[in-house]
């Protein structure tokens, strides 16, 4: 199975790890919009301050972290 066909099976059973960098006004809105649609998401940011503040409390499917090497496990 190729990449692009595993990946669109993935966005239709709503599987696939949605990776959104900068989550300021436009990325706040994807990352609304994919958690909606029933995605996980992990949003990248350069502030640490930032990610903390998202992530309290804790969101259902969507978490922020300033750590770009986690943007290999989304897909």
């Amino acid at each position: 199975m190729d990449y692009a066909k595993a990946l669109s099976e993935k966005i239709l059973h709503k599987t696939a790890r949605v990776g959104i960098v900068g989550i300021g006004y436009v990325g706040s809105a994807l990352v609304h919009a994919c958690v909606l649609g029933g995605f996980q998401v992990l949003g990248f940011t350069r502030s640490t301050t930032k990610a903390r503040r998202i992530n309290t409390p804790k969101k259902k499917n969507f978490i922020a972290t300033t750590n770009l090497s986690r943007l290999r496990t989304c897909d």
